[in-house]
């Protein structure tokens, strides 16, 4: 699961998971939410959904890795990975499991590395914290990361 200890914003203080979380849809719904808008190709529905100190983690060996602080910089991360690195296909969502704040999602990706043409098909899992209706922290965990390495090897 995501470590409490890695969910930081961007002063640096923790996201601590928190019980009876009310907002006005569920935390599952948001989760939701931002799929639909993913497999459409809604990006400002997605940026809707973020709070202003997301911070977004990508795998550093990934060509847009690193950790994305802000809604700007976690927009400009997607922008990049759907128009520059990748043509995806389908974001399929398996499961859902919610844990007051913290929403973990079970998906599978089909995807085609826009260099190369080489597509990918695999599953992967991501954890969000969300605070006040928003997300705050979002963390992908890729099944292979040597295979997406690969899809990008000329």
């Amino acid at each position: 699961m995501c470590g409490q200890a890695r969910e930081q914003n961007r002063a640096g203080g923790p996201h601590p998971v928190e019980r009876n979380v009310v907002v006005s849809a569920t935390n599952r719904e948001i989760v939701e939410e931002i799929y639909a808008a993913a497999n459409r190709g809604d990006l400002e529905a997605i940026a809707a959904k973020m709070h202003p100190d997301v911070v977004l983690h990508q795998a550093p060996s990934l060509p847009y890795g690193g950790d994305h602080m802000g809604v700007e910089a976690t927009m400009a991360c997607l922008v990049e990975m759907f128009t520059q690195h990748w043509e995806v296909g389908a974001l399929t969502v398996r499961n859902i499991a919610v844990d007051g704040n913290m929403v973990i999602s079970a998906v599978d990706l089909t995807a085609t590395a826009r260099p190369t043409g080489k597509q990918v098909e695999m599953p992967f899992r991501e954890c969000f914290t969300l605070r006040d209706g928003l997300v705050v922290d979002l963390q992908p965990f890729y099944y292979d990361t040597a295979a997406i390495a690969a899809a990008f090897a000329a």
